[in-house]
């Protein structure tokens, strides 16, 4: 609760001053104190920041015979100095897949951000399942030739074992919930398997962004499809 305090505190400071630095130094900046704090994934690296800003400013303090004002290059130079956030370990497992994953979940996020938008014209979207991910795959890119479609579905539980896909809630009863948790999904028979209800741990607007869709294995074409919806 404290540090969120601090948090919150240093953020507003950030939107009131008028620092003398560039737009980019503090968008930066904002992002490491705000955005990742906000994802959970690195306390700890808010937390180095503002460390390293302190003993820079108290080192200051000790030196100068007026106590400085801590400003903002306190907490650009700490972020310099301390560098980026680790790495989500989910986004570099994305940046390992091989080109017939990256397919897949290319489709997987062009599906999501449609129903997006469908969700905000409040239209109730179908579940993400394997079936709408092949479709979109074998359809709107290769436009129907040349897919070993049996080759994908192997991949497919590859994907779910590793958590890149998961089983969503329960539904029908058919109680997927209990293949979660990366397990390799072999004993479900393939058409139960093309309508399982799934979801992907990652947030598209925050996470699978499209400078992370640029970093992924595969084809200029491919990629590029990627990060279109149509």
């Amino acid at each position: 609760d404290e540090m969120e305090s601090i948090r919150s505190n240093i953020k507003l400071w950030l939107d009131l001053d008028q620092p003398t630095h560039s737009d980019t130094d503090i968008e930066a900046l904002q992002e490491a104190l705000e955005g990742r704090f906000v994802r959970g994934e690195s306390l700890r690296h808010f937390v180095r920041i503002f460390h390293q800003s302190i003993l820079t400013y108290t080192n200051d303090v000790l030196k100068s015979t007026t106590i400085p004002q801590f400003t903002i290059t306190y907490l650009l130079d700490a972020l310099k100095e301390v560098g980026p956030s680790y790495e989500d370990s989910r986004i570099k497992a994305l940046k390992e897949l091989d080109e017939p994953h990256v397919a897949m979940l290319l489709a997987a996020r062009r599906i999501l951000v449609r129903d997006v938008d469908l969700d905000e014209e409040h239209v109730l979207p179908k579940p993400l399942t394997l079936e709408r991910i092949l479709d979109e795959y074998i359809h709107k890119f290769k436009h129907g030739s040349g897919v070993d479609v049996s080759f994908m579905i192997d991949e497919f539980r590859e994907m779910v074992e590793i958590g890149i896909f998961r089983p969503s809630a329960e539904h029908s009863g058919v109680l997927p919930l209990r293949y979660k948790g990366g397990r390799l999904i072999d004993d479900m028979d393939e058409p139960t398997l093309r309508r399982l209800p799934l979801h992907m741990p990652l947030q598209l607007q925050r996470e699978f962004t499209t400078s992370v869709v640029d970093e992924l294995k595969g084809p200029t074409e491919l990629i590029e499809w990627g990060k279109r919806t149509n």
